[in-house]
């Protein structure tokens, strides 16, 4: 049922056939990872914060709002 819904939820968003992968975790949650189709990422903004001042502020407020993520960083 989960990856029906996951797959349901990616309908007319990416490309399976360019690639696909797909996860399950605990408690039945899956995720599915799909590159973009042609022309999806022409109007897309990327940015690489890794190092930076965003990144922490980021991670900080993730964690703030979810702390139990905490025991997950080594």
């Amino acid at each position: 049922m989960s990856w029906a819904m996951a797959e349901r939820m990616l309908q007319g968003v990416g490309d399976a056939a360019l690639g696909e992968w797909r996860e399950a975790g605990h408690g039945g949650v899956v995720h599915i990872r799909r590159r973009l189709a042609l022309g999806e990422a022409d109007h897309l903004v990327v940015r690489d914060i890794r190092g930076t001042a965003e990144q922490r502020m980021r991670i900080r407020a993730l964690l703030r709002d979810a702390p139990h993520l905490r025991r997950l960083v080594s």
